[in-house]
């Protein structure tokens, strides 16, 4: 779903000049010309490589804008998922799993527009959306360090939703239905949610209005990084 990995190969940053190069060139081949004769197949795959090359690009060029960067990536991963559920997977369920910040509704128009923002918006999204957040009390992070020298999350804070759920559960889940029926204004309260500048940290926030439900892990550990064959052979 997500476009992001177009711009990579072999673990290589994308060349910015041959960023700019492709993108000036679907620019012109699109030029003055009509899509109508595409099916949305078609056009979807245009639309990918155009907003790959846009998403990355400032990013390359060290001119990227907090404000806007993920308008482009977050906006196709949207359109993505609707193509798949009126073409692939049309009356069926559809699990998305995805970084928190990503699935997280925004509460105002203030806020970046991630993927949550467009399926939280039923003006926008016409399927039915649950976003279902994931907190921890012990995290340690691989992906975004090494394997060497993983990333510790934060202890939650004393009063939190963390140090809400019971000592002895390794697991939990809350629906916060009930609770926004009862409670129409914004409750803040701390827990590490994970908005895209407070990753796995402590944070004061209305989580129950960002996020239908939370699923908490009490201790989650870093991926372990295993290569291409052998994940082909798993899916054998």
């Amino acid at each position: 779903m997500d476009n992001l990995h177009t711009t990579f190969f072999n673990e290589q940053k994308a060349n910015p000049v041959g960023c700019e190069n492709g993108l000036t060139a679907l620019t012109a081949l699109l030029k003055n010309k009509s899509l109508q004769a595409l099916n949305a197949t078609d056009i979807n795959i245009l639309n990918n490589v155009e907003a790959s090359f846009r998403n990355i690009l400032p990013l390359l060029q060290q001119k990227q804008d907090t404000a806007t960067k993920h308008v482009y990536r977050d906006r196709q991963m949207f359109q993505n998922l609707l193509w798949l559920l009126r073409h692939q997977y049309p009356n069926e369920k559809v699990i998305v799993w995805a970084h928190n910040a990503h699935i997280a509704k925004s509460l105002s128009e203030n806020n970046p527009r991630m993927l949550g923002h467009y399926l939280g918006n039923p003006s926008l999204n016409p399927f039915s959306y649950y976003a279902l957040g994931i907190t921890s009390y012990n995290a340690t992070s691989v992906w975004t360090a090494s394997v060497q020298s993983p990333i510790q999350a934060q202890q939650p804070l004393r009063n939190s939703y963390e140090n809400w759920i019971n000592k002895d559960w390794a697991f939990a889940f809350t629906d916060w239905k009930l609770f926004n029926q009862q409670h129409k204004n914004d409750t803040e309260f701390s827990m590490k949610g994970s908005l895209e500048l407070t990753q796995h940290m402590n944070h004061t926030y209305p989580w129950h209005k960002v996020y239908d439900g939370i699923l908490f892990i009490r201790n989650i550990t870093g991926c372990t990084k295993i290569s291409e064959a052998e994940a082909i052979a798993t899916k054998r």
